[in-house]
């Protein structure tokens, strides 16, 4: 059964879109919830740089604050994102939920110093990779390979969305609630997250229930005879998908324009509004690149797609560096981040590369090598500057992450390997190993 249904698709089924994952209910519900967790999240870093600077006046205080809703990330998927192979996924993501509540609703206290905010940032900040490992494991259970690869189009589109969204009503809504006041807001995101996740996600579990087992609702399975003797799924071991992690770090280089567009606008003149268009162009690029890339490349060439899409990522930035003018850094970068949205495949491949025991800590494991480049390279670069102009930084930045991406593609990532047939090895073994979904019904 499981070769005839691979057959029927390769035989050339509609596309998957967008619509197609929004009906299925699993993944929206944790998607509704993941969104307006993400605008809560922008909504409180703005609070919490204005409350910082408000009680401290000190704009390395500030900038500590706001460096602790990123770094803390590092360590958590580090260490906290194995949490979603041992328990179940759902449960987890509920549990991470009600304490980033607690924690944001806690620093809404006045009677909290801002000492004791910090520390409560950093808490929350450093489950919120568990809470994430667990969710993108759940989803590459519940949807076959073509939707999870939408899936997550849609929700890189959304949250770039969420995130501009964020940041444009934040300063207007922490001026009306005041800082403390948007905190609560945000802890009231995760409220709603939690119950949602909690009530909705567990009858979409029931009403699956008798199409096939669900792994993630009593912990998870256990990963077929095949893959017993590698824990980690050949993910470290296997050269390829050690290159294709190395290629979703090269964000690290690609990223950079973020960290200096302030310095780079006010070197060429830009006011502070043309400043903001500048940050907004990556994401804006990003979003565009997703929906481009699921929407218009046919699944058998997407992965060689994606992976000329980073090599081209980084040279719209050179072209910005060299000839440092804000209108056309404008439209560089816009094709940068729409060039960027190659993390898509990359990330779609490698999560479905790795047995569903291992998946979300090794998932942590990726999302802090991708935070930890994303960090060193603003650091680099931005040191950098002491050096050289902004624009000779950004222009480096993107031809050094260009050549990796050109020395990777010509290299372990040359040859395409059949994953395709891959999967069906591995879903006959799979199924090889257990009884069949109309055995299971009829026995």
């Amino acid at each position: 059964m499981t070769s005839a249904v691979a057959n029927e698709a390769e035989q050339g089924e509609p596309p998957t879109g967008f619509a197609d994952v929004l009906r299925i209910r699993a993944f929206v519900v944790l998607y509704a919830a993941e969104m307006q967790s993400i605008a809560g999240d922008q909504l409180a870093r703005v609070a919490l740089s204005v409350l910082v600077f408000d009680e401290t006046g000190s704009a390395l205080a500030t900038a500590a604050t706001y460096a602790a809703t990123l770094l803390p990330a590092i360590l958590g998927g580090l260490f906290l994102s194995r949490i979603g192979d041992r328990l179940p996924r759902r449960a987890v993501m509920v549990g991470c939920d009600v304490l980033r509540a607690a924690c944001f609703a806690a620093m809404a206290s006045s009677a909290i110093p801002i000492g004791g905010v910090i520390a409560l940032v950093v808490l929350a900040v450093f489950v919120g990779p568990a809470f994430s490992a667990a969710e993108v494991s759940y989803l590459a259970v519940r949807l076959d390979g073509e939707q999870f690869r939408v899936a997550t189009a849609l929700r890189l589109m959304s949250s770039q969305a969420a995130q501009v969204g964020g940041f444009a009503l934040g300063g207007i809504l922490v001026a009306a609630l005041d800082p403390r006041g948007a905190l609560l807001v945000d802890a009231a995101t995760y409220v709603v997250s939690a119950v949602l996740i909690g009530v909705f996600l567990r009858s979409a579990a029931r009403a699956k229930a008798s199409e096939s087992p669900d792994p993630t609702d009593a912990g998870p399975a256990k990963p077929a005879a095949h893959l017993d003797d590698n824990r980690f799924g050949g993910l470290w071991g296997d050269r390829r998908l050690r290159a294709l992690v190395t290629l979703s770090t090269l964000a690290g280089f690609f990223v950079v324009p973020e960290g200096l567009a302030v310095p780079f606008g006010s070197s060429v003149g830009a006011s502070t509004g043309e400043i903001g268009f500048l940050l907004a162009s990556g994401a804006l690029g990003g979003a565009l690149g997703a929906g481009l890339l699921v929407r218009f490349v046919r699944p058998q060439q997407r992965e060689r797609v994606a992976n000329w899409m980073a090599v081209g990522c980084g040279l719209p930035l050179v072209v910005s560096g060299l000839v440092p003018h804000w209108p056309l850094a404008l439209v560089c970068w816009l094709m940068s981040g729409l060039l960027a949205a190659y993390i898509i495949e990359v990330m779609t491949i490698v999560v479905q590369s790795i047995p569903d025991a291992h998946r979300s800590h090794l998932i942590g494991i990726v999302g802090a090598l991708l935070t930890s480049a994303q960090g060193l390279g603003l650091v680099i670069f931005g040191a950098l500057t002491q050096v050289v102009s902004p624009a000779h930084a950004i222009a480096l930045a993107g031809l050094l992450g260009s050549g990796c991406a050109l020395v990777l593609v010509l290299g372990p990532l040359r040859r395409r390997p059949d994953y395709r047939a891959t999967h069906r090895r591995n879903a006959l073994a799979t199924d090889a190993a257990q009884p069949s979904v109309e055995h299971s019904q009829l026995s």
